[in-house]
């Protein structure tokens, strides 16, 4: 049971890791536009500040990247932890339904980080 909850914990530092890296990047992206853009800050490089796109490439969206593989590392070290080390006090129907839906809602968080990360490396490209 104890190897259960350090793999957990194991994945916990990754998802700490990802929302430190995300945090890093919305400060990054902030300090790329100037101090009256107050909201909607992609949208504002995107459409008036064009110029520090290069900026953003090279400094902030790398944080976003590194986002994705932190959460991709803490979900796949929780769902190893479940066929791995199960917890003893999960068994038959609750530790297959829980190992069902982890790795059904890891696939879709997946799909939807790896995609929103590749429309705003698009659409960075783009312009």
């Amino acid at each position: 049971m104890v190897a259960f909850f350090l793999w957990v914990g194991a994945a916990g530092v990754f998802r700490w890791l990802g929302a430190d890296a995300e945090r890093r990047f919305q400060t990054r992206l902030r300090g790329l536009l100037p101090r009256h853009v107050l909201s909607g800050h992609l949208a504002a490089l995107l459409g008036e500040h064009r110029e520090q796109l290069p900026a953003f490439r090279s400094t902030a969206l790398p944080l976003r990247a590194r986002r994705l593989c932190y959460d991709a590392l803490g979900c796949g070290i929780f769902l190893a932890a479940l066929w791995v080390v199960p917890p003893p006090f999960l068994a038959g129907r609750e530790l297959h339904f829980l190992r069902a839906v982890g790795v059904a809602v890891v696939a879709v968080g997946l799909v939807a980080d790896g995609g929103a990360l590749l429309r705003i490396r698009r659409a960075t490209l783009c312009r």
